[in-house]
């Protein structure tokens, strides 16, 4: 495995004077155009693009792998190459699956943030790190090209990009990570107007994907649904796809003319998914009165960072 990596650095600008002194902490850093070549969205005059459109725009047109996408407002600390090229080396031993990286974020089995950054002021710093999570922050992203992970057409903007890149690589199959790379962000975020209206947005976005029950194919159902009663109405629809098929004739001759054969699948999947009731539900009282423990002794640790 290589030691050293090359970067693709990515920003959209709306203040020149911010960008100049970010590139002088990269070179202070160790980023210089030997290992990292330099994109740049100007919307300092007006807005060329929004985040979205600007992150298909860095993907597209980045020649390297390793795509750093980073707010105008950071500053990066002495060193930070080689620290970032180590700190990959690492993750990609222990996950070499991994798609998305940042230094804060969250998972969907904490309320505490991950983090590792300052604000020039204040110091946010979470052992132990890395840590999979489902959200990274906007202002530090590294992600890996070659995993094919992008972000949607039908959302835009200048929020959430972070989010929207995690839940896609999950549904990839990668993984995302909240990484020890300490920098400094001058900023807290701007949750105006347009933050809440993009908050909206993406919310009905995941909230149609989260309707689909099921997905019909040419020989069976696929049952996306945990629930116990969308999974029967699958199976009852499988049967019934076979048995009407006119694709598939050794299944549909052995369906119409074995009612045991029938009688026997319908046993054997009605018992698979009533044990995987009783084994889920089981579980789940197991974990929810584990937690509910847990957090009686130890919910001051876990709240806020």
């Amino acid at each position: 495995m290589n030691n050293e990596f090359k970067f693709s650095i990515c920003t959209l600008v709306s203040r020149l004077d911010q960008y100049i002194q970010l590139r002088a902490s990269l070179t202070e850093g160790g980023f210089n155009n030997s290992n990292s070549e330099f994109h740049v969205i100007d919307n300092s005059e007006s807005n060329q693009m929004d985040a979205y459109e600007g992150i298909r725009f860095f993907i597209r047109n980045s020649k390297n792998d390793l795509i750093i996408i980073v707010h105008q407002d950071v500053s990066f600390a002495q060193n930070s190459y080689k620290r970032l090229c180590f700190i990959i080396n690492d993750i990609t031993k222990k996950d070499p699956h991994w798609a998305v990286l940042s230094n804060a974020g969250k998972s969907c089995h904490s309320l505490k943030a991950y983090a590792s950054f300052g604000d020039g002021i204040d110091t946010w710093h979470t052992q132990p790190l890395p840590q999979m999570v489902q959200s990274v922050d906007e202002h530090f992203i590294v992600l890996k090209k070659s995993t094919g992970v992008t972000v949607s057409r039908d959302l835009d903007g200048f929020h959430f990009y972070g989010t929207e890149l995690c839940q896609v690589a999950n549904r990839l199959g990668y993984t995302c990570y909240v990484i020890d790379f300490y920098l400094v962000h001058f900023s807290h975020g701007n949750m105006d107007d347009s933050f809440y209206k993009s908050k909206i947005r993406i919310e009905k976005k995941y909230a149609k994907l989260q309707k689909i029950k099921r997905i019909p194919t040419m020989c069976t159902n696929i049952c996306v649904s945990s629930r116990f009663l969308n999974k029967i109405i699958s199976d009852a629809c499988s049967y019934l796809i076979l048995l009407n098929s006119k694709h598939h004739l050794k299944s549909m001759e052995l369906l119409k003319s074995d009612p045991n054969y029938c009688l026997l699948i319908s046993r054997i999947v009605m018992k698979l998914r009533l044990l995987n009731l009783i084994f889920s539900t089981r579980n789940n009282y197991i974990k929810i009165r584990s937690d509910l423990g847990w957090w009686r002794k130890n919910w001051r640790s876990r709240v806020g960072l």
